[in-house]
């Protein structure tokens, strides 16, 4: 008995190993799927939720354990006052960088000294030519500078592209050393031996910066003190149409936002005026959440804008929302 068992094993070895094999390849192929229906359903949208979060924890940490040591010393009041009033000087003859932050109205109080968060940027490109003057008196080798930001304004970047020769030259002429600027996306790419990962990256920073604009919402005080930042970037409506705002209020080479007198008051939407010197209309914000009180077809999640003559419940395709 023992022998015809096993010669029956043997006889049916073959046949039983092929049909463990298909089943093999068939359970793989269901995981496979299933992995892939998974990846789409739950982790990517859950990883797109958590970008601004995680980004926010790896700000603090760096923030506060990598660059502890690293922070320059504390300005003195009167440090803080000449810079003002060097600021004011510049930002009159539009001289960058900073001077698109001219509209900026918070302050803030360092040693009971008032100083304007206008004038933040000059700030700290006067503390970057400090501190390389600094270091070349004391022979510390370093032959090149590179400012790492994603700060797009035209009172840094040419275009929006390279820094500003203005500041190149000014640097030079100060330090003695030439000076770059680089987006994080970009810097990552520089840095980085292995081009996989630099790309992973540079695709991981300009998802982070899409999500960041997308979801960046309207500054109603500051948009009426003419300060148009919050409303800065490519709009776009279903129907095709596209508002190019600028930061100095210019829309699409052919208009201009304008301060209305009193239509806030009278408008139960928050609405600035835009013209072109001939015609004009009411540019109405939505801010996230905000609900049309006439009636609303929109994306409350997003920020909107609607470009009209009058008030009313708007249909879908005319809400513009930020590209």
């Amino acid at each position: 008995m023992k022998k015809e068992i096993e010669e029956t094993i043997s006889n049916k070895l073959p046949e039983i190993q092929r049909e463990v094999e298909n089943n093999i390849t068939s359970i793989n192929n269901v995981v496979s799927k299933y992995i892939k229906q998974l990846n789409k359903e739950i982790i990517e949208p859950l990883i797109s939720r958590d970008y601004i979060k995680k980004s926010e924890m790896n700000i603090k940490y760096y923030s506060e354990v990598l660059f502890e040591k690293c922070l320059g010393e504390k300005y003195s009041a009167q440090k803080i006052k000449n810079i003002g009033i060097e600021g004011e000087k510049r930002f009159k003859n539009n001289i960058p960088p900073g001077f698109q932050d001219d509209e900026k109205f918070k302050n803030i109080v360092i040693d009971g000294e008032i100083f304007q968060n206008k004038f933040g940027d000059y700030a700290i490109w006067k503390d970057i030519i400090e501190y390389c003057k600094n270091k070349i008196s004391i022979n510390d080798k370093f032959t090149n500078v590179v400012i790492v930001s994603d700060d797009k304004k035209e009172d840094w970047r040419s275009n929006k592209q390279s820094m500003r020769s203005e500041l190149k030259q000014e640097f030079y002429f100060e330090t003695g050393l030439p000076i770059s600027m680089l987006s994080s996306a970009e810097f990552i790419e520089k840095v980085s031996n292995n081009r996989e990962l630099a790309n992973v990256a540079r695709k991981t920073v300009q998802a982070l910066d899409q999500e960041l604009t997308k979801q960046k919402d309207l500054d109603i005080e500051a948009i009426n003190n003419g300060n148009y930042e919050s409303l800065v970037g490519i709009w776009k409506n279903s129907r095709g149409d596209i508002l190019d705002i600028k930061f100095d209020g210019q829309v699409n080479d052919d208009m201009k936002l304008v301060k209305i007198k009193n239509l806030n008051s009278t408008n139960k939407v928050p609405c600035i005026g835009i013209g072109n010197g001939y015609t004009g209309a009411a540019l109405v914000l939505f801010k996230i959440g905000f609900k049309n009180p006439y009636g609303d077809q929109s994306d409350i999640s997003k920020a909107r804008l609607i470009l009209t003559q009058n008030e009313g419940d708007y249909p879908a395709e005319m809400y513009y929302y930020r590209q």
